[in-house]
């Protein structure tokens, strides 16, 4: 491996030496956030459940509603209602919704559970992305 590093390095004024490995930090707790930024709580829950209705008819979802304590919710994706499924509760704790203080809020309380890298997960859509971007850089 070092040899094959070696040319990389050739030019630096260090003489072309490899440098010594950095040990890495590791994330051990990542979690993607849904992320729906703005005002209206209903108009982004509704948007949350558009999302994600599909997602409820698969039983690994299902499961994973189970294991977090929502086994009202999984009986309804189970029967097929879709979005419908996503309680107001569930989305609030699996998504990130509102202006964007409420956001940072979430993540900053998702950190103090021990969440090592949150992963902002914009709605579908270039606006939704671009909106998730401007929000949270810097």
């Amino acid at each position: 491996m070092r040899a094959c590093a070696q040319p990389a390095f050739a030019g630096h004024d260090d003489g072309g030496a490899v440098p010594a490995p950095v040990e890495a930090v590791i994330p051990q707790r990542i979690f993607g956030l849904p992320t729906f930024i703005g005002k209206d709580l209903d108009a982004l829950r509704a948007a949350a459940r558009a999302n994600f209705g599909l997602f409820t008819g698969l039983p690994f979802f299902q499961r994973l509603l189970r294991a977090i304590g929502f086994d009202t919710e999984a009986d309804k994706a189970e029967q097929g209602v879709g979005g419908d499924a996503l309680s107001d509760r569930v989305l609030d704790a699996i998504c990130l919704l509102g202006p964007v203080e409420r956001c940072r809020d979430r993540i900053a309380a998702y950190r103090e559970a021990g969440l090592d890298l949150p992963i902002i997960w914009p709605a579908l859509g270039i606006e939704s992305a671009r909106d998730a971007i401007a929000a949270f850089a810097g």
